[in-house]
């Protein structure tokens, strides 16, 4: 990507990824967009994803009302950046939300926000583009957080 790219959608010259989540991508589905600078993945820019999450998800991040970034593909502002990070356990990816503007009622971690699932039968060519790009975070001496029913 060229300098006036980067310029318009506000990607600094030392980020190498970056993760960004629309606001509002219609129902409870969840849109991810991921820049990578050295990775070529679905998009000429990184990757984009589109997947169901369960409501509360959606309808929390329709809460927000600070600062949105524009689309790595369109001219539109509707995408909030540092919320989100994914992180990969010796037994799957999750893909963490850190919502701080909600009250956090619905959150199913109470410490972190929101920790989603992304199975490798459904997400395998993200996950991959995701190691490519050192997206994650990587936990190989641990496993990944499962909901506790209260």
């Amino acid at each position: 990507m060229n300098e006036e790219y980067k310029l318009a959608k506000k990607i600094g010259n030392d980020k190498s990824v970056i993760v960004q989540v629309r606001k509002d991508a219609g129902g409870n589905m969840l849109q991810l967009q991921m820049y990578s600078a050295d990775v070529i993945g679905n998009r000429a820019y990184g990757w984009a994803e589109k997947f169901t999450v369960p409501e509360v998800v959606t309808d929390d991040l329709r809460l927000y009302e600070g600062h949105l970034y524009p689309s790595f593909s369109t001219d539109s502002e509707v995408y909030i950046r540092g919320i989100a990070t994914m992180h990969t356990y010796t037994d799957g990816t999750q893909l963490q939300l850190h919502i701080k503007w909600s009250d956090g009622l619905n959150f199913n971690n109470k410490g972190y926000g929101y920790i989603l699932d992304l199975p490798v039968a459904r997400f395998k060519p993200m996950l991959e583009f995701m190691a490519q790009a050192d997206v994650s975070c990587i936990w190989l001496d641990e496993t990944r957080w499962i909901c506790e029913e209260e």
